[in-house]
């Protein structure tokens, strides 16, 4: 494999963004909790199956090549933090995670941007 075509893409499951990898042209490296039997015949997979722990370790024996996250990890902004300091990052960071599950930050940014929005409110604080 090429170093410039290659891409680490990490999740609990990994086969949609593979696929759509392979056919952009990209020469994806999954690491994946399942490595099923189609993916592992399509690309190089590393099987993680004490996910998530086992993530860093894996990325860290890795080719250094970009990587992106697939569902599972947007709940994880540490891990993805930690994996952002190790390889390039293609995706939303850390930052944008934690504001994308904050409904007054994003709710705030819609705004801005003049959007329509619906009344965020706190939980002690009901309509």
């Amino acid at each position: 494999m090429s170093l410039s075509r290659q891409l680490l893409i990490i999740g609990a499951s990994t086969r949609a963004a593979a696929m759509s990898a392979i056919r952009g042209g990209w020469e994806p490296i999954c690491v994946d909790a399942f490595a099923d039997a189609d993916l592992t015949k399509l690309t190089n997979v590393v099987h993680v199956p004490n996910y998530p722990r086992g993530i860093a370790k894996a990325v860290r024996e890795l080719p250094h090549a970009p990587w992106i996250y697939t569902g599972g990890l947007e709940n994880r902004p540490r891990l993805v933090r930690t994996l952002a300091q190790m390889r390039s990052l293609w995706g939303n960071s850390t930052a944008v995670l934690r504001c994308t599950r904050d409904p007054f930050c994003w709710t705030a940014m819609l705004d801005q941007a003049g959007l329509p929005t619906l009344a965020v409110r706190c939980a002690h604080n009901p309509p």
